[in-house]
């Protein structure tokens, strides 16, 4: 896939969310904040709680290696290709991403949001009740699966360390920055598009494609793998729309 090819995609990505209808204005109900910051606070401790313990619950050998009977890398094509055309980047992409995915994209989202709802810090509030409680249980699945799976890095075939050295190399799958980044960019458009905004196709239209972006630099960086991104990018999406729009629906 030429840089061409890439571009084609994402513009295509971002005019079809641009033109991804508005709901109707309709009444919004009214979420019991005590509730929904209960649940809040118990999803965000189940997505903190396993970085504290990471050296504890990170398994120390893969179960999941990408390699074959003579200890030679042997991940899927899809994988191969992907790291042979964008990886090899290393810190540089890895920084990046950091900053984009946790500091950005959060405050970027948070800023439309309240410009979207025009001071009504009420409204405000509860967008980001919402957002808040999808981000988190996107993350708690995402700790839940990983520490499961046992994925080695791509970048632990390229340069070997021992394990009390680096406990994240066997968390590869799937990619947490980019399931947060998506899940960033849908659970405010959704929450937007719940109240009728017309800012919610532009945080579609701009926030998934900068989610889709965030994934590839984690490509780039030798921290995942294609397979690693793209579930991370299913999965960053669904669950917000679950919170959002099916456990919060009128």
């Amino acid at each position: 896939m030429n840089r061409f090819t890439l571009t084609a995609i994402l513009l295509l990505a971002t005019t079809a969310a641009l033109t991804w209808p508005a709901r109707a204005d309709e009444p919004v109900r009214e979420l019991d904040m005590q509730a929904e910051w209960a649940v809040n606070a118990v999803l965000i401790s189940g997505w903190v709680l396993p970085e504290s313990f990471k050296s504890s619950l990170a398994p120390e050998s893969c179960r999941w290696c990408d390699v074959d009977d003579a200890g030679e890398w042997a991940a899927p094509p899809w994988d191969g290709w992907a790291r042979e055309t964008f990886g090899g980047h290393g810190g540089t992409a890895a920084t990046t991403s950091d900053i984009l995915a946790f500091a950005v994209l959060p405050l970027a989202a948070a800023g439309v949001d309240a410009l979207a709802n025009d001071g009504d810090w009420h409204a405000f509030g509860d967008d980001m009740t919402l957002v808040t409680q999808a981000v988190a249980a996107s993350a708690l699945v995402n700790q839940v699966v990983k520490y499961s799976v046992g994925r080695a890095r791509p970048y632990t075939h390229l340069s070997p360390r021992p394990f009390a050295e680096d406990h994240d190399q066997n968390l590869s799958f799937y990619s947490g920055h980019t399931s947060l980044a998506f899940a960033i960019a849908m659970s405010t458009g959704l929450a937007l598009e719940r109240r009728g905004s017309p800012y919610a196709p532009w945080v579609f239209g701009v926030g998934l494609p900068a989610a889709a972006g965030i994934g590839l630099l984690r490509i780039m960086a030798d921290k995942h793998y294609l397979t690693d991104v793209t579930v991370g990018a299913v999965m960053g999406s669904a669950i917000p729309y679950l919170v959002v729009s099916v456990f919060h629906s009128e």
